[in-house]
């Protein structure tokens, strides 16, 4: 004969387990080390004068001197910032020097075609040709 009796048994283990999760809940709430990380500041991209970004090309054109300078070059016109009015010439020019390089390194007709495309742009943009 078995008796039933009534235990608190499993109201103090349910108990203790809510008391469990809502400590833990809050220390990691609290806990400044598992913070959601802050977002990253924008950072204002710095306008440059047509002046400026036709001085940095000038440079940069009068350091290329053999297609072996091209990845240089290349990485030199892809630094910079850009005018609005010459996103076209700054995607021309990367795509030249990437021609270059190209041929660098397997086939040299994209040598010639990537000299063909600077000497285009010089004769559109004359300050280029200095």
């Amino acid at each position: 004969m078995t008796h039933r009796y009534r235990t608190i048994f499993p109201f103090v283990l349910i108990i203790l387990s809510l008391g469990l999760m809502l400590v833990v809940a809050l220390s990691f709430a609290y806990n400044k080390k598992y913070a959601p990380p802050a977002p990253p500041s924008e950072s204002v991209a710095q306008t440059i004068s047509q002046a400026q970004y036709e001085s940095a090309v000038l440079e940069i054109l009068n350091k290329y001197k053999s297609p072996q300078d091209a990845p240089t070059a290349r990485k030199g016109i892809e630094s910079l910032s850009v005018p609005a009015n010459y996103k076209t010439l700054h995607l021309e020019l990367v795509i030249a020097f990437a021609r270059i390089e190209q041929g660098v390194n397997g086939d040299e007709k994209n040598i010639q075609e990537g000299n063909d495309l600077l000497e285009e742009l010089k004769r559109q943009y004359s300050w280029m040709a200095h």
